[in-house]
């Protein structure tokens, strides 16, 4: 390898950066596994490129060029061994940090971001350059070990920057900007927020996961201010993972600010499953027979009624008649359960609106599968899939829009009022549009956010207000949005150059035209 002793402080580096991030991910990880770690990671890397995207991108170019002129300097000026020595073991940390962190990165990439985030590889890529010019220019002993190294950083540069370079550098278009919409920025009342605590029964926290019993768990319930007349409900529930309610707060805050009352519950998404065999687990037309379903929806449950309590008890312009029930992922398989609950209660007899959000399994075991067939006839359904989502199967969600149309077999809603969308994604501009698993959630939030997401659940919201209270404006504006026929629904705004965004495709009855061979396929093959 040709290594010598000069080689020292960059081999150490090396090693202290791999341990560095290591103990980064374990702590990432709060105890749990690698997945939970590289989640968040993803987390804030979203958060960083958007702080990035707001104006400083081309300052990373500029600082980039500044601080190598710097380095130059200063390799010339220091003559000192010792400080030589440990600038060199410095910038092999940072060298290896970086190396590390972009190997995460490709990783997220290519299971998660799929070339949405442009700015955080070039982030990456120039905090690698500058990191390997301090282990070259302190270094007068260019071994072949060095040059390796050198070899390995250049090509990681190049993967990190070429393909980003004409987006950082402002070369193409801007996405559309939906601030001139009735719908998609919430409406006029300020919005208050309540936290009630659930304590879970026992059957329910003695199969959590260590982390999940040490959790603090509630019961979130948003209000309008001030509370108007006949105030409707939206039960929103959160997706695998997505306990937190900030995960969702542009979501719950933009349906409050209409005018409803919005209980978000949450529910351990993790539990100890070990004693169960998984030769047990049977996944069949977009169901599954896991046990953790029963201690989700039950926890879910009881969250609700923690909620449904506090909100009879101090508001007597509440009213349930006029009702939505919706989830994102996971939370879109326990809404089947929880909206047959709540029919059971005489919630939503006016107007019922059931939203479907990249929907993951439901329970198959009878007592928490739902029942379709109780959904009222006025019931106005969204079933939501997104282009580039790799995290759930397509035809759970098919699957479960036939179960909903058909009523669980025992009749049929207006077709009229059932659509099942299809989100794609779009990557013609700066920063790129992708419909991914993850667009529900507030950090993710972007222009196809906006224009797919946003705006469709602001106006089920108005709508929901509007019916409750006999504003016919408001019903007709409203309902636009999700369950007509033109371009209000489909229309996904234009890109700077004038280019329009590729619209969302509906569709009446996907499963009888046999989309993605779902009706074919009902077995497990499909997950």
């Amino acid at each position: 390898m040709g290594f010598k002793i000069q080689d020292r402080p960059i081999l150490f580096g090396q090693i202290v950066g791999i341990v560095l991030v290591s103990i980064f991910l374990y702590v990432k990880s709060n105890g749990e596994t690698i997945f939970t770690a590289l989640f968040w990671i993803a987390q804030d890397m979203v958060i960083v490129a958007k702080i990035i995207r707001e104006g400083t991108y081309q300052l990373m170019i500029i600082i980039t060029i500044l601080f190598s002129f710097i380095l130059v300097y200063l390799s010339k000026n220091i003559n000192n061994e010792i400080y030589k020595k440990n600038i060199i073991f410095l910038g092999s940390v940072c060298s290896n940090i970086f190396i590390c962190f972009s190997v995460i990165f490709f990783m997220l990439n290519s299971g998660f971001f799929f070339g949405a985030l442009v700015t955080i590889p070039f982030l990456i890529g120039c905090g690698l350059i500058l990191s390997t010019l301090t282990q070259n220019l302190f270094n007068n002993n260019k071994s072949v070990f060095l040059k390796l190294s050198n070899c390995i950083y250049f090509l990681i540069i190049l993967l990190l920057i070429l393909p980003n370079f004409s987006s950082v550098v402002g070369m193409l278009p801007e996405p559309p900007n939906n601030n001139e919409s009735y719908f998609g920025n919430g409406g006029d009342y300020i919005v208050e927020k309540t936290k009630i605590k659930i304590n879970p029964e026992d059957f329910i926290f003695e199969n959590m996961s260590e982390w999940s019993k040490e959790y603090d768990w509630n019961v979130y319930v948003f209000t309008p201010n001030p509370i108007p007349e006949n105030m409707p409900l939206v039960i929103y529930i959160h997706g695998y993972e997505g306990e937190e309610e900030w995960v969702y707060t542009d979501s719950l805050e933009t349906m409050a600010s209409r005018g409803v009352a919005v209980i978000f519950p949450q529910y351990a998404s993790n539990y100890d499953v070990s004693e169960y065999d998984p030769e047990m687990l049977i996944y069949e037309e977009g169901g599954s027979n896991h046990p953790q379903h029963e201690w989700r929806y039950s926890m879910t449950w009881d969250g609700i009624e923690l909620g449904i309590n506090y909100l009879e008890s101090n508001y007597d312009e509440f009213d349930p008649s006029n009702l939505w029930v919706g989830g994102h992922s996971m939370g879109a398989g326990v809404s089947m359960y929880v909206v047959t609950k709540a029919i059971n209660e005489g919630w939503g007899s006016n107007s019922l609106i059931f939203n479907l959000e990249a929907p993951w399994v439901y329970s198959n075991y009878e007592p928490f599968k739902g029942n379709m067939s109780y959904l009222p006839d006025h019931t106005i359904v969204n079933v939501v899939e997104y282009e580039d989502d790799n995290v759930v199967k397509r035809c759970v969600g098919v699957w479960e829009f036939n179960r909903i149309k058909t009523k669980d077999g025992f009749g049929e809603l207006n077709e009229s009022r059932v659509k099942y969308l299809k989100v794609y994604s779009d990557r013609s501009g700066f920063p790129k549009l992708i419909a991914s698993h993850y667009i529900q959630a507030t950090t993710i939030r972007d222009a196809l956010a906006d224009f797919s997401y946003y705006k469709r659940i602001d106006a089920q919201a108005y709508y929901l207000f509007g019916v409750a209270n006999e504003d016919l404006n408001a019903i007709t504006l409203a309902g636009k949005y999700f369950f007509g026929d033109d371009d209000d629904l489909t229309n996904m705004g234009s890109w700077s150059n004038g280019v329009s965004v590729r619209e969302i495709d509906v569709y009446d009855d996907p499963f009888n035209s046999n989309l993605y061979e779902c009706k074919s396929n009902p077995g497990s093959d499909l997950f």
